[in-house]
């Protein structure tokens, strides 16, 4: 017998599996890594890709109010509301 995953919907129309989130939705101190980032302008994209933002790539969120802070290596970002929904990501096992 043949079962059909249930397909949920992603940040801004994303359809993924049931491990996807935009970055805008993980709680504070919880390590994800990034999976994809195709919702963000190019030129920003690349931008990101020189701080190290890169598809698999492990990042830490630090808070999400009032904006989206991550951690990266030893370095911090923030990022709007905007820009983390761009960027998905997926649980790490801890």
């Amino acid at each position: 017998m043949f079962h059909h995953r249930k397909r949920q919907r992603c940040a801004r129309g994303y359809e993924a599996n049931d491990h996807c989130l935009a970055l805008c939705q993980v709680a504070p101190g919880r390590e994800v890594k990034i999976r994809e980032m195709e919702r963000l302008h190019p030129p920003f994209r690349r931008h990101l890709h020189a701080y190290g933002l890169l598809p698999g790539r492990c990042i830490r969120v630090i808070t999400q109010q009032p904006v989206t802070i991550i951690q990266v290596e030893q370095m911090e970002l923030a990022f709007e509301k905007s820009v983390a929904e761009g960027i998905l990501v997926e649980p790490v096992n801890e």
